[in-house]
């Protein structure tokens, strides 16, 4: 995971399949929806985005960049889905 504060972005890299604390997906899988619930990186993607409601849940939607091998996430177009 890449974190650009600048540009508010958020990319999701593939790692190298040896390493024990990667997030395994199956290839099998038709899923595109992924849910993140570390407190820490919510609280400090949060930093980069004021707006964000502290209680609020957001999806970001997330474009390939086939030439970066990455899928890229723009934290200025996240959509609230559910607020308290």
């Amino acid at each position: 995971m890449l974190v650009n504060p600048k540009e508010r972005t958020l990319c999701i890299s593939p790692s190298i399949k040896a390493d024990p604390k990667a997030h395994r997906m199956s290839k099998y899988s038709h899923r595109k929806c992924f849910e993140l619930y570390s407190k820490s990186l919510i609280t400090n993607l949060r930093d980069l985005c004021p707006n964000w409601n502290n209680q609020g849940t957001y999806k970001i939607e997330g474009v390939q960049v086939k030439e970066q091998n990455v899928i890229k996430f723009n934290m200025e177009k996240a959509e609230e889905i559910n607020g308290v």
